[in-house]
């Protein structure tokens, strides 16, 4: 009896233990987020006063609606893959600027920035793999993505957010701009 009360009372440290740090490790993941999505609303702010535009113009050049860039410039929501490079395209800048993660360099702007065509992301994705010598499961397991949107990724049926984007820099070591294929 006394050691079914051991037992019990073990298993339950470690759930409760395993809780704690699967609900802190959740925290960290939404804080993660919510900065990813200030910074990327700050920088579009900025972005968009700097053009001297009018957000309803922006939209009509870029081909997507206004409210979508209502809703990122609130820090609502993040664009997706090809929205990102669209918008980097549209501001003749970086992927990694308009996310937070640089600063725009003084010189850059003395110089024309060029960067090259995108190729569709699954493509550049499987190429970056075969040189990294990397496996599936390991970019899984480490960045926190789950195999099937992995799987989507490869295949060409779905494309990244932001968020997933900075992770698999962070994995890869790498830009993001290097990451979409803008830079060589």
């Amino acid at each position: 009896m006394i050691s079914l009360i051991k037992t019990a009372s073990r298993k339950r440290r470690c759930s409760i233990s395993l809780n704690v740090k699967t609900n802190s490790r959740i925290w960290s993941i939404i804080a993660e987020k919510r900065w990813i999505l200030t910074k990327f609303a700050e920088r579009l702010k900025a972005l968009i006063a700097e053009s001297e535009k009018k957000i309803a113009d922006i939209a009509v050049d870029l081909g997507i609606a206004q409210q979508t860039l209502y809703s990122y410039r609130s820090g609502k929501t993040t664009a997706e893959y090809s929205s990102l490079i669209m918008l980097a395209n549209y501001f003749k800048c970086s992927i990694d600027y308009i996310a937070g993660r640089t600063e725009l360099d003084p010189e850059a702007e003395e110089k024309e920035t060029f960067f090259r065509e995108c190729p569709p992301f699954s493509v550049w994705l499987k190429e970056i793999f075969k040189k990294r010598k990397t496996s599936e499961s390991r970019i899984c397991k480490i960045v926190l993505i789950s195999r099937s949107r992995f799987h989507g990724w490869l295949s060409g049926k779905n494309e990244p957010s932001l968020p997933n984007l900075i992770k698999l820099a962070e994995y890869f070591d790498c830009t993001l701009d290097f990451l979409v294929g803008r830079e060589g």
